[in-house]
């Protein structure tokens, strides 16, 4: 149980910080650089934590996809706030929370069945 609660806390402390930096990062890159950098993040990450042979490895590797994961979340907002009529939003604020609300629930479901 150690362990895991190891990678959550800094998994979530590391989304966390970088929700906290991307309104910088809105202002200083376009949102496809940002999308991309969080995409090249989250992939690394991954790769790393798929070859992980031990502990630390792992939570480096979780480190890194949760800079990626950071930096996409509010982006998915921020491009829904730019891109879609004011009539709308509402909706398509739902559509984006409804997406980051099932993918907690429905990825372990769908790791224990690859398993």
């Amino acid at each position: 149980m150690g362990t895991v609660q190891w990678l959550t806390t800094a998994y979530l402390l590391i989304v966390a910080l970088m929700m906290t930096t991307s309104a910088y990062l809105k202002a200083v890159m376009s949102p496809r650089k940002i999308f991309i950098w969080g995409m090249i993040s989250f992939v690394i990450g991954d790769i790393i934590s798929i070859f992980a042979p031990s502990f630390w490895p792992l939570l480096f590797g979780r480190l890194i996809m949760a800079v990626g994961t950071g930096i996409a979340l509010p982006l998915v907002f921020n491009v829904i706030l730019m891109s879609i009529p004011p009539m709308q939003i509402g909706k398509y604020m739902g559509f984006g929370g409804l997406i980051l609300s099932l993918a907690p629930a429905l990825g372990p479901v769908y790791g224990g069945l690859v398993t």
